[in-house]
């Protein structure tokens, strides 16, 4: 690496330890951040010197932007409640260009909403959970599958991991994973021992399948919208779909 290349950004999805090792062993401190296309991209970093003290945050927001975490009846969040992230600042964008060339601006109040689940605790550091529309809704509980597919993905044996949610008769939903294996696929047995020593019975999927390949964008960005439509889909359909990620040489 170029001696003045000091930190690396990262955005798109939650740092795992395998990145953050591979960085760190490099001399590159990681910064987690979020943002989204509709406020220029970025609208949270955290910086290195804070990302020991808060682990799975993407930081404060930037000068001149700000948080709100809005429930489900429409009131402003408590700090440390899950809610939906709505940004505000110079950075959002002036709205969405209509077929007949007009903007369909953002509220009023300058308010937007992203469709992002999320909290800020009292220091203003934010936590991001999942897209509204990837919470899994099970027996009353809200699962996220990131915290899920964090637990799988720290195992040795596993290189990619998507979890989502499938149809339950008693439950309403229940996560089900779909893996990548780093070399073969585990034994069940040995895959739920380390399920069952990480995470409660109901968090836990209910079944798994190996795959060979996950649906990605060149950035590595996790397409969500295809994994209902199966692995053929994957293998056949967008150009932009990539493979998972395997272990570097």
């Amino acid at each position: 690496w170029p001696a003045p290349l000091r930190t690396i950004l990262t955005g798109g999805g939650p740092l795992d330890a395998e990145l953050i090792a591979r960085c760190t062993a490099l001399g590159v401190a990681p910064s987690q951040t979020y943002g989204l296309t509709e406020a220029a991209s970025q609208v949270c970093t955290l910086l290195p010197e804070e990302a020991g003290a808060h682990p799975g945050s993407a930081g404060r927001a930037l000068p001149g932007m700000a948080l709100r975490i809005r429930d489900d009846a429409g009131a402003a969040a408590p700090a440390g409640a899950v809610g939906e992230i709505l940004v505000r600042g110079p950075g959002l964008f002036s709205g969405y260009e209509q077929t007949d060339g007009t903007l369909s601006p953002p509220p009023a109040d300058g308010w937007f909403a992203t469709g992002d689940l999320g909290e800020v605790d009292a220091a203003g550091f934010l936590t991001v959970h999942c897209r509204r529309t990837d919470l899994i809704l099970s027996g009353g509980e809200n699962l996220y599958p990131a915290e899920i597919e964090g637990v799988l993905a720290a195992h040795p044996g596993v290189a990619d991991v998507a979890v989502v949610p499938s149809p339950d008769l008693e439950w309403g939903q229940v996560p089900i994973a779909l893996l990548v294996a780093r070399h073969a696929p585990l034994p069940d047995a040995d895959l739920a021992a380390w399920i069952a020593a990480r995470l409660p019975g109901f968090k836990r999927p209910r079944r798994w399948t190996w795959v060979d390949v996950l649906p990605r964008t060149a950035t590595g960005k996790l397409q969500r919208h295809l994994l209902a439509e199966g692995p053929g889909v994957w293998k056949s359909g967008s150009p932009e779909v990539q493979g998972g990620r395997h272990p570097s040489p």
